[in-house]
């Protein structure tokens, strides 16, 4: 047991030091950084789910939107938006917003209270993200005349 784990230890160093020079500062700092976490709430068909309409136009649906719209306005979830291949829904909450905070914002669903959909809450690790892309506004000067055919001093 000791002898695998020397060696993967010896694997990852020898990996780190050969690709270490390979990966962008931003690289690696995403790779090698704590995950971010987040709540994400998966909304599913419950019991009273009339598989005869679209997702949009069950029972207590506007209702259910307008709920969540309101938590969006107040800050509490990120995001939302329906799932097109699943029927569905999917809302990201931050992740310092308690379990049970998120379990009654759920709850209170319009759609969730008719049981026309069902909840399921899960963490979600964010191992990668893309770094931000650059600002358009970010131009260095003289860029700006050059492009217009005008010439500096």
């Amino acid at each position: 047991m000791w002898k695998r784990r020397a060696r993967l230890i010896l694997v990852s160093l020898l990996l780190g030091l050969f690709l270490g020079g390979a990966f962008t500062a931003w690289a690696r700092s995403a790779l090698l950084r704590r995950p971010r976490r987040q709540w994400v709430v998966f909304l599913e068909p419950g019991m009273q789910y009339d598989y005869g309409r679209s997702y949009s136009r069950q029972p207590g649906m506007k209702e259910s939107l307008a709920y969540w719209r309101k938590l969006a306005e107040e800050r509490k979830i990120l995001l939302a938006g329906q799932l097109r291949e699943k029927k569905g829904a999917m809302i990201v909450v931050p992740a310092e917003t308690p379990k049970r905070a998120v379990e009654a914002m759920a709850r209170k669903d319009p759609a969730v209270v008719a049981q026309v959909v069902r909840y399921e809450i899960d963490e979600w690790l964010v191992n990668l993200e893309a770094p931000p892309p650059p600002d358009p506004l970010d131009v260095e000067p003289g860029e700006d005349e050059a492009e217009l055919g005008e010439e500096g001093p």
